[in-house]
């Protein structure tokens, strides 16, 4: 078999751009060569002659052709004690295996492409995400974030921590609390965290970024430590429950399996929204991910649009998604009446799980 002058450069060239149409085994060589998804191609007009035309000439190579090549090349590195018949038939074989491998080796590109994650929130830095959970990790550094983040949650997200965004985002905040007054506290930013493992989530409440004012901010989303009066979101949340409280400390919320998590976990004193730009979003988009792909079942509570546009990539057919308007006072009226509590409570009641007690001890 040759390949002809119909194996133009341009179509070369295209195959070497997408060349993933070949099926190649470097044990048995050439197998297989399909080029039906080449004719799908935009240029498809203008090379669909060309392609057609390779395809039958390629054709014509039986199926152990790719084994001939090889035995012809093993034959050639040998040949010096060989006769003179055998040197010929090695020359044919070899002629033949150039000519082919001249067409096939043009656009041929062993390439591998990136995992997808699994879940439905894979992210466009898996590549250096897989390369940074390749690397070695810093014993101090394992220790830190183990620490903060609780070994489930460390486990699960290693790889993201390793980010240069991240670690950008963690300077540019510890060098803004030199100067202002930043919150939550540095020791409370990951509480949500360490107060519910990634192996207990059943619910996930998703606020927008911590309470901007003294002594409010707790790493809980919509939680304010005992003794603070509790802000108005929290207290439509109450009325919601068909509850009332003194206090506004969530804190037994998660521990039942409640992730409050903030979509941006500081906030600088008197100025709302103001890390929008650190790189917190990215971070906490990769931690919904990873509830999306590593939990089965768990129950999204996102009111609000921004919490229903970060929440877009969960899988509805694994999890319970239930939305609402935010508590806020400013839109109460699409908040109230949800009965997201009492129907959360009902899925895990339904599949044989303790509900939430969403009223809090006092």
């Amino acid at each position: 078999m040759r390949i002809g002058p119909r194996l133009s450069i341009a179509v070369a060239f295209s195959l070497l751009l997408r060349s993933e149409a070949l099926i190649h085994s470097p044990l048995v060589g050439v197998r297989r060569l399909s080029l039906r998804p080449l004719l799908r191609l935009p240029h498809r007009i203008a090379l669909r002659p060309a392609i057609m035309a390779t395809k039958r000439e390629l054709s014509e190579c039986s199926p152990d052709d790719g084994d001939a090549a090889a035995d012809a090349a093993m034959a050639n590195s040998k040949g010096a004690g060989s006769s003179n018949n055998n040197n010929s038939n090695n020359n044919n074989k070899n002629s033949k295996k150039a000519k082919v491998q001249m067409g096939l080796d043009a656009f041929v590109i062993r390439k591998e492409r990136p995992k997808k994650d699994g879940g439905e929130g894979a992210s466009s830095s898996s590549g250096a995400a897989t390369a940074a959970a390749a690397a070695p990790v810093d014993p101090a550094f394992e220790a830190k974030w183990e620490t903060q983040l609780g070994p489930a949650w460390y486990g699960a997200l290693k790889s993201e921590l390793c980010q240069s965004y991240f670690t950008t985002c963690i300077d540019k905040v510890d060098k803004e609390r030199r100067n202002k007054k930043v919150y939550p506290p540095e020791e409370l930013v990951f509480n949500a965290f360490r107060s519910t493992p990634l192996d207990k989530v059943k619910v996930v409440i998703v606020g927008q970024d911590p309470y901007h004012q003294p002594k409010q901010a707790m790493g809980l989303c919509f939680s304010v430590p005992r003794g603070v009066q509790p802000p108005p979101s929290l207290k439509n949340m109450f009325e919601e429950i068909g509850c009332s409280s003194s206090h506004g400390d969530l804190t037994s919320w998660t521990e039942q399996g409640v992730f409050l998590l903030n979509a941006l976990l500081t906030v600088a004193e008197g100025s709302p929204m103001s890390h929008k730009d650190m790189g917190w979003a990215r971070f906490t988009d990769r931690v919904i991910d990873v509830i999306n792909r590593e939990t089965k079942g768990t129950i999204f509570l996102l009111w609000g649009k921004a919490a229903q546009k970060k929440g877009e990539k969960i899988n509805r057919s694994r999890h319970h998604v239930l939305e609402a308007g935010h508590p806020s006072p400013l839109s109460i009226k699409h908040f109230e009446g949800c009965q997201h509590f009492q129907r959360a409570n009902a899925i895990l009641e339904k599949r044989g799980e303790a509900p939430i007690q969403w009223e809090l001890p006092q």
